[in-house]
């Protein structure tokens, strides 16, 4: 292979294969690097939706039971759902909003 180069120009063609390898490792790092922090960033965005769009969901589903209560005269059992967790589940099974 080195039969015809001189030494000078041997250490050269040595030298430039090791940089383009070191080369392409650093580009697989980076890629790697990258898409790893990618993924991470998008869960993280997921679970931040996934809460918002939970919280609203829960939101809605109290409105409804409170509007419930309220148009059934049940006054008293809005206090109770808005403080007593347990009785808030009771009262979403009992009108089957669960």
């Amino acid at each position: 292979m080195f039969g015809y180069f001189n030494m000078e120009e041997q250490l050269e063609f040595i030298r430039e294969e090791a940089r383009e390898e070191a080369r392409e490792e650093a580009r697989a790092a980076g890629l790697a690097e990258g898409r790893a922090e990618g993924r991470a960033e998008g869960r993280a965005e997921g679970r931040a939706e996934g809460r918002a769009e939970g919280r609203a969901e829960g939101a809605a589903l109290f409105a409804s039971l409170i509007s419930k209560l309220l148009s059934l005269g049940r006054s008293a059992d809005v206090e109770r759902a808005a403080n007593d967790t347990d009785y808030r589940e009771r009262l979403y099974k009992e009108f089957q909003m669960v």
